[in-house]
């Protein structure tokens, strides 16, 4: 079942074989902090806007007569939200 998982991601994602895992354990999330800070993107008004890092995705490698590596990061997912406040409350939009 493993097996026919990865060749299905395999087929949507070409390249899967080729991706290789992050230099560190943490990943970093300055540049999209840089983006928030971007007028063009994110207007200045009355909201507030908020970085919340969600999940990662792990991976290990393992060669052939060889223990599997430690688990490394992949793909880090983050959600970026938006609120506004009122009256001493916060409401996301």
């Amino acid at each position: 079942m493993v097996i026919a998982y990865l060749v299905s991601l395999a087929s949507v994602f070409p390249n899967l074989g080729y991706l290789r895992p992050s230099s560190g354990d943490n990943f970093e999330f300055e540049k999209v902090r840089q983006l928030l800070n971007i007028g063009g993107i994110f207007p200045k008004d009355d909201s507030t806007l908020q970085l919340i890092p969600g999940d990662t995705i792990l991976g290990t490698t393992q060669e052939r007569n060889s223990t599997v590596d430690k688990p490394r990061a992949y793909l880090k997912h983050a959600v970026i939200q938006r609120s506004v406040g009122t009256s001493g409350k916060s409401y996301p939009v």
